[in-house]
């Protein structure tokens, strides 16, 4: 049997960029969440996935909605991925500074990357789903990817 504080710690060793997957509630008010299992799937047609934990309260809001936003976040964004991980009771929105892209999903400022997707299959991963984005718009910033190892932000260290 594995462990699993054993399998996290091993998991935790492979480096992952991380983004916020926002989209709106049932009352169409934003909603997030900070995600770091998330990847490109196709190109033709461009598609993204990403996995969620089915006991989330962001779980319930995707289920209601057509569309999503990755948003993949700036190294200058550390703040924003410890806040959209916390369980959130108020408005989670509150002093942050996002508009709405083409899809109606919150896009966070000065991230490094926006894929807006139109929700697509949704497969069962044990206590988590795997959600398929077609992906309908992107935009992309000059800036350095925030990045997760072993239980920690870190930065990405180009030398020339």
């Amino acid at each position: 049997m594995i462990k699993e504080a054993l399998f996290k710690k091993v998991m935790g060793k492979f480096t992952t960029g991380i983004a916020i997957v926002t989209t709106l509630d049932a009352n169409q008010k934003p909603f997030g969440l900070t995600i770091n299992a998330f990847s490109s799937l196709s190109l033709d047609p461009p598609m993204v996935l990403f996995c969620l934990a089915k006991k989330t309260r962001f779980y319930s809001h995707l289920g209601n909605q057509s569309h999503f936003t990755i948003n993949i976040l700036a190294d200058t964004q550390t703040d924003l991925s410890i806040h959209f991980a916390k369980p959130f009771f108020g408005d989670q929105w509150d002093n942050i500074d996002f508009e709405f892209g083409k899809n109606n999903c919150p896009q966070l400022k000065n991230a490094l990357g926006i894929i807006e997707c139109e929700k697509g299959a949704i497969y069962n991963g044990g206590d988590h789903d795997i959600i398929l984005g077609k992906v309908q718009d992107l935009k992309l910033t000059d800036a350095q990817p925030l990045l997760y190892f072993s239980g920690k932000y870190c930065a990405l260290k180009i030398e020339a």
